[in-house]
């Protein structure tokens, strides 16, 4: 949600299937601990917009093992990728494997 504005030109994609351009702005409420990524779609051929928007809830890890732990899961590890990644490749990334 601290990103920048920013947008890319698309011959197709997930928001449309013809040629367009997308408008990204980015949202962190910290109360909430939500990130929101509103994304302007503009139709290359009759320039119609259309809007839409994602929303992601933040947690701690604190906060994960609970969620977790109180859906039935146990042994809950942290891990930071997915693989042994020596170059960080991954960074920022968050791998949890729990046990049911």
């Amino acid at each position: 949600g601290n990103q920048g504005p920013s947008w890319y030109s698309a011959e197709s994609g997930l928001f449309s299937d013809k040629s367009h351009l997308c408008l990204e702005e980015h949202f962190w409420d910290a109360p909430s601990q939500t990130a929101t990524i509103r994304f302007f779609i503009i139709d290359a051929a009759t320039a119609s917009l259309s809007r839409h928007a994602l929303s992601y809830q933040a947690y701690t890890d604190q906060q994960y093992r609970t969620l977790l732990t109180d859906a039935g899961f146990d042994d809950v590890r942290f891990y930071p990728s997915l693989a042994d990644d020596e170059d960080n490749s991954q960074q920022g990334l968050l791998a949890i494997v729990a046990r049911k």
